[in-house]
């Protein structure tokens, strides 16, 4: 039931923990971000990690040099 009022907003994490730090709200933010401006922001989880899977697509014909050395790499 808890809607926030938007009041600031910035595309950089590190911004966005220092306005908290500031006291101008709460922000969901990755981990790290609050690692930034230490004991003033507490970092609460809100579950377990996830597991991430990535995965290579490239297209359907003979691939180039570049992409064959990736490949490499990931074998």
């Amino acid at each position: 039931g808890f809607r926030p009022r938007v009041i600031l907003e910035s595309p950089r994490a590190q911004a966005v923990a220092l306005m908290v730090a500031a006291g101008s709200g709460i922000a969901l933010l990755p981990a790290a971000a609050a690692r930034l401006v230490g004991p003033a922001v507490r970092a609460i989880p809100l579950r377990p990690a996830q597991k991430i899977t990535h995965v290579l697509a490239c297209r359907d014909r003979k691939n180039e040099a570049v992409v064959e050395d990736f490949l490499k790499l990931l074998a």
